[in-house]
């Protein structure tokens, strides 16, 4: 690997856990039913101004975990990891059925991907392909503390991979 992409992946792998910090130390201040909560309960919430403020910490704590994902997904990608194979092969699968049960038995290896297309992919790219669609129907079902569980699974298997290859030094 050349000097570039290790710099490039060492600088990703350094906001990444910037953000997963903010993310965690925030994550502290929440009220535990916040956790509890799935992103549909906090999207329908969101419908009214007024709740949107009263959970304005959620909402900053998702933002930390979010913009941690946002690079390690591009760590993934730089790499072309299992991860990122696996993911690619979700996207291609053609059932709403065969996408959840893979994104069930594999979630602590592609959160970091759900909450990434949560910020980045638009509502009309996302009814385009049918696994998007499958992908945020799932997405919306999840807890606050399963995301936080997931992305720290996802957060040290990716460390792992990255000391195995010397790519942290």
């Amino acid at each position: 690997m050349n000097e570039d992409k290790r710099r490039e992946i060492a600088q990703l792998w350094a906001v990444a856990e910037m953000y997963y910090t903010l993310a965690t130390t925030a994550k502290s201040h929440l009220d535990p039913t916040e956790l509890k909560m799935t992103v549909d309960d906090f999207k329908k919430g969101c419908e009214g101004k007024s709740y949107l403020y009263k959970h304005t910490s959620l909402l900053y704590t998702v933002a930390h975990l979010t913009s941690g994902a946002i690079r390690l997904y591009s760590i993934e990608q730089r790499l072309n990891s299992e991860r990122w194979k696996k993911y690619d092969a979700i996207k291609k699968l053609g059932k709403d059925k065969e996408v959840k049960k893979e994104l069930e038995e594999n979630i602590d290896g592609v959160i970091h991907f759900l909450l990434r297309h949560g910020v980045v992919h638009s509502e009309t790219e996302r009814h385009k392909k049918k696994a998007f669609e499958a992908m945020y129907d799932f997405f919306l079902t999840l807890s606050y503390e399963l995301i936080f569980q997931a992305m720290a699974a996802a957060r040290q298997s990716i460390k792992n991979d990255l000391d195995a290859k010397c790519l942290l030094q």
